[in-house]
């Protein structure tokens, strides 16, 4: 990735990762029509905001992507900051943590706030390890985190944020809904259909311009009907490897590590 746009102050760059997505793979990124329609919803939103802050309505633009582990959430984010052409940011979960749960929810106080006044794709990923349900959590840091975290979405209105907010997980059940509460839009990622799953591969083998069998493609997609996006590049670079192994003979022909 290239030079970030924005540039961070030391406090904040050790808790969050910033990229300029400017040259994102397009060769080899496949999108679908639900990827497509999120975009476009997101776009929407960010015009409605502004439309509704003529009223005196404060409205913020954040969306919950959910789904499996795999589908390429978190890449999908980055396809988002590279068509807005926008700084994609991210927080470090494991740094936001390291001086120990007393400290941060002023860690994530501190972070949120300088981050949703900057211009950037801003994402809180995996967003279910720091904001689990309070009914079913027993742990009374992790109910302070997820309040601290409501809250600073509660301050967003108020402060009319620059930055589009997303947040992703592989387990929405595990959420405080009040928490979901706070997204104003809720999208699925789902695993790509048989034809999607066709699509990619073909689109990432083509982007390599490299020998392929489709029917073989085919062939391993039904044999694997629960296989990722993120299996099946793994399984793509196998595949690439054994042909190279094999003085490039004959077609790079996928074989799944394990059935899915």
């Amino acid at each position: 990735m290239g030079k970030a746009r924005l540039k961070l102050p030391e406090d904040i760059a050790k808790f969050v990762e910033i990229e300029n997505c400017d040259d994102f793979d397009l060769d080899k990124y496949f999108k679908t029509q639900t990827q497509i329609d999120i975009i476009n919803d997101i776009q929407k939103n960010g015009e409605r905001c502004k439309e509704l802050a003529e009223f005196g309505v404060q409205y913020v633009n954040t969306t919950l992507l959910y789904g499996p582990t795999g589908t390429g959430k978190t890449t999908f984010v980055r396809f988002v900051a590279h068509t807005l052409e926008k700084d994609f940011a991210y927080v470090n979960f494991s740094s936001l943590m390291e001086d120990g749960f007393g400290n941060t929810e002023r860690n994530l106080k501190k972070v949120f706030r300088y981050m949703t006044a900057l211009d950037c794709v801003f994402m809180i990923d995996e967003i279910d390890c720091i904001a689990t349900s309070r009914t079913a959590s027993t742990n009374d840091t992790l109910k302070s985190i997820t309040i601290t975290l409501m809250q600073e979405l509660d301050y967003c209105k108020t402060h009319a944020p620059k930055a589009i907010i997303l947040a992703a997980t592989n387990v929405v059940d595990n959420l405080d809904p009040a928490l979901l509460s706070r997204f104003s839009i809720k999208k699925e990622i789902p695993l790509l259909n048989n034809e999607e799953k066709l699509g990619f591969v073909c689109k990432y083998m083509n982007s390599m311009d490299v020998p392929y069998d489709v029917d073989q493609v085919r062939e391993y997609i039904a044999r694997n009907s629960r296989v990722t996006q993120r299996i099946m590049e793994q399984d793509i670079i196998r595949a690439l490897i054994s042909w190279l192994d094999n003085s490039k003979e004959g077609f790079v022909t996928l074989s799944a590590y394990q059935n899915y």
